[in-house]
């Protein structure tokens, strides 16, 4: 059972994982995932990583050295990377019982669910950003600098989740919602499901 399904578990009481996807673009239907990060945060204060790139075929046409996507991966880590399938089932496993969290969420469950991998109700720090701090845009980027965020986004999955993760735990503090909120009041302030932001 993932914590989701239990709304009135407390947020200091439950666990989440931060996801973070790289893609070649912003279309599920035309465009591929090229890495997958996440990061599991327990209550008792720990955390695990799972990394992984994702093969991508047009990749072994390319010299070794050259970026693809946004993330600018190296062609030849992606050409010999696991298959999309074997990556979601490991990142399957990894968020077992837990609460799914991501910058965008919405992006995550668009490209992920058509892959098999339907992530459920999910944290939304866009959302949870708006509903605390008031800026002009709240781009990771500019969220995790506002915050004093000691992590610097770069488009990579791990890095973009080490961002996502922290400012998770500074929105949940500045907005009151530690240790005391349920899951469900969370989730229906900055919640998102089924890749409608």
């Amino acid at each position: 059972m993932s914590s989701v399904d239990t709304p009135e578990a407390l947020v200091s009481q439950v666990t989440f994982v931060v996801v973070d996807i790289e893609t070649t673009g912003f279309s599920p239907a035309s465009d591929s995932v090229l890495e997958v990060a996440a990061m599991r945060l327990e209550p008792d204060g720990t955390a695990r990583t799972y990394e992984s790139p994702v093969h991508y075929a047009p990749a072994a046409d390319l010299p070794p050295d050259e970026p693809v996507g946004f993330a600018r991966i190296p062609a030849g880590v992606l050409a010999t990377a696991p298959m999309i399938t074997d990556v979601l089932t490991e990142l399957g496993r990894f968020m077992l019982d837990a609460v799914p969290v991501a910058h965008y969420a919405s992006f995550e469950q668009r490209f992920l669910a058509p892959l098999g991998m339907p992530i459920g109700a999910s944290v939304c720090t866009v959302k949870l950003g708006r509903a605390v701090v008031p800026l002009r845009s709240y781009k990771l980027e500019l969220l995790a600098a506002a915050l004093g965020c000691p992590h610097i986004p770069t488009h990579r999955a791990m890095t973009d989740v080490e961002a996502t993760a922290w400012v998770l735990g500074e929105l949940l503090s500045r907005g009151g919602m530690w240790p005391d909120w349920t899951v469900g009041q969370l989730l229906r302030t900055c919640g998102v499901v089924g890749g409608r932001q």
